[in-house]
């Protein structure tokens, strides 16, 4: 091993060790912290302050909680009878989305979760992706901007939610220990996917409807 690499992977050694060894963990304006116990989120919180942990049974998890923006792209193939011949059509629809995460712990529920990855953007593409291919499923051909537009609007009031209260998040509190959940008569509050990212807005920057000319081999 080279000496800069050693010297880089001595840093991060380090700082693995600080951070289990740290008691307490700040949470800025922005973000989340979900507290996991031997690996396992318990809790989450928002509200910017000190947080206390056990060293080295506890870690935090830190989540941008901020509003953020992420291209999507659509495509579908379809076809049109008229008379003895077979119309095909591409539809291609790109859109631009407005979305939040207001409970990070359906990254654990999906996908798993490392920190620094977002992984909720598959969430929200494969959540708008749905949407569209339902759209174009349900009008085919006959689909056009404006009955596009007016259906994502539609489809946007389903999605778009506010922020969970102090007393909404301690609802999806699950304690490592079960002797603590008897005792404190707790029950989790299930995760539903639906309820856990904010689509605030969903806006058409690209659509096309188009004759596809298909060579076969």
């Amino acid at each position: 091993m080279e000496p800069l690499e050693f010297s880089k992977f001595f840093v991060q050694i380090l700082q693995t060790f600080s951070a289990r060894l740290s008691p307490l963990k700040e949470c800025r304006k922005g973000d989340g912290l979900v507290k996991k116990r031997f690996g396992h989120p318990i809790k989450w919180r928002n509200k910017p302050r000190i947080y206390w942990k056990w060293p080295i049974i506890d870690t935090f998890d830190k989540v941008d909680m901020r509003k953020k923006y992420l291209q999507v792209n659509a495509h579908s193939f379809h076809s049109n009878q008229m008379g003895n011949l077979l119309i095909p059509y591409n539809i291609i629809i790109d859109v631009q989305i407005e979305y939040a995460v207001i409970n990070p712990l359906v990254i654990y529920d999906e996908y798993g979760f490392a920190e620094g990855e977002e992984a909720y953007t598959s969430l929200v593409n494969n959540t708008v992706q749905e949407i569209i291919s339902n759209i174009i499923k349900k009008y085919g051909i006959k689909l056009d901007y404006n009955i596009l537009e007016s259906c994502l609007k539609e489809n946007v009031q389903n999605y778009n939610l506010q922020p969970l209260s102090f007393d909404e998040i301690k609802l999806y509190d699950n304690p490592f220990s079960e002797r603590y959940k008897k005792r404190h008569n707790i029950v989790p509050k299930q995760i539903e996917s639906q309820e856990c990212i904010s689509i605030s807005n969903i806006v058409i920057t690209s659509f096309d409807k188009n004759i596809s000319i298909r060579t076969t081999v």
